[in-house]
């Protein structure tokens, strides 16, 4: 919480000196910590505000990785249509950028959403449930034109996914990118480095 009351305060500055890409940051920030600490609509209200300040200001990189945010944010509640559909945007946005690691953040959450979506993780195998979706999965991952993911990037992205508030108990000690890159990336046209 004090860390809100300092982020109200960089807000109030960035405003006073109209730096909108501060402001958009501040407020990002402020949705990422309400998200924290499970204040479900300011959270939401917070990062939409700065995906539409990131999208005012051209600021494509800011974009995308807010794009992710939001997909986290829906994923945290277990909202999966909305989680992949904001996966899928910061996918497109990432790779227009030929950002490597937003895409893989981007290409891990949207899995994991797949996975949370259709099993029941105390009964089904995740990594089956990841193959039997690779073909809609391939498909969503089709989009990549320009991006070269490494399977480090993917790792990074997992360790980031299990620190975060839609961290996923069951799945903490379980790693997907060897699945991810064998049956989604691997067979596919999305370029892939081992």
């Amino acid at each position: 919480k004090q860390a809100l009351t300092l982020l109200e305060q960089a807000l109030l500055t960035a405003k006073n000196i109209e730096n909108i890409s501060l402001e958009m940051s501040v407020i990002r920030n402020m949705g990422r910590n309400h998200l924290l600490l499970d204040h479900q609509l300011e959270a939401q209200k917070e990062l939409r505000q700065a995906l539409l300040l990131s999208k005012s200001t051209n600021d494509k990189r800011s974009e995308a990785a807010i794009l992710i945010d939001l997909a986290r944010y829906w994923f945290t509640y277990a909202r999966w249509p909305e989680a992949e559909k904001f996966y899928e945007s910061a996918l497109c946005a990432a790779d227009e950028l030929q950002h490597a690691v937003l895409t893989a953040e981007a290409i891990y959450g949207l899995c994991l959403t797949e996975i949370m979506a259709r099993s029941i993780i105390e009964l089904d195998d995740p990594e089956d449930v990841l193959i039997g979706s690779a073909t809609k999965l391939k498909q969503s991952l089709s989009q990549i034109q320009q991006t070269v993911v490494e399977a480090e990037h993917l790792y990074q992205a997992e360790r980031y996914f299990h620190k975060g508030p839609d961290n996923v108990p069951a799945l903490a000690n379980r790693s997907f990118v060897e699945p991810i890159v064998k049956w989604i990336l691997g067979e596919g046209d999305t370029p892939v480095r081992h």
